[in-house]
């Protein structure tokens, strides 16, 4: 395919006079908002965003713009969510009282983005094993690999000016 261009935060594509720059959504590993800007305006397209910092995700960039075009779920002023840190100990702590029940404590989310989020949450902050199913095993190894590719660049890049320093 010579349709397309893969471009990374901050990356930014000439399409006819027209600048395409990629900006972090927060939403989940890799979500992406799109600014498009001309001599004249600016528009920013987002599909979801999460404006906060998570266990799993930066807080989106802020894109400072003409137009805003968002889809959303909870866009609304009522919806108002509590802190992470309210959110993450209600999560653990009704998981433990779970188990002191002798129950299983069983969450169903989506394979990308919260299954993430609440294997982070046990990892972090409790011993409690985690199992998750075959598709959300797919998507963390998946999101692995991405990490461990762009590690892997990170170091490369560190041991150049590495040489370059002290040679």
């Amino acid at each position: 395919m010579t349709n397309f261009t893969t471009l990374r935060y901050g990356d930014i594509v000439d399409i006819d006079g027209m600048k395409v720059i990629a900006h972090d959504a927060g939403h989940v590993l890799g979500s992406t908002q799109y600014e498009i800007r001309d001599a004249e305006s600016s528009i920013v397209y987002t599909g979801d965003i999460n404006c906060r910092k998570t266990l799993t995700t930066n807080a989106a960039d802020i894109v400072p713009c003409d137009t805003l075009i968002l889809e959303t779920t909870y866009g609304r002023p009522t919806y108002v969510f509590p802190s992470l840190t309210e959110i993450y100990s209600n999560i653990v702590n009704w998981a433990i009282g779970e188990i002191k029940k002798k129950r299983k404590p069983v969450f169903i989310g989506y394979a990308i983005g919260k299954s993430q989020e609440i294997i982070k949450i046990f990892n972090e902050f409790t011993n409690i094993p985690v199992v998750v199913s075959k598709s959300i095993t797919k998507v963390n190894e998946v999101a692995l690999f991405v990490i461990l590719k762009s590690l892997r660049k990170f170091v490369l890049f560190q041991n150049t000016i590495v040489k370059q320093l002290f040679l």
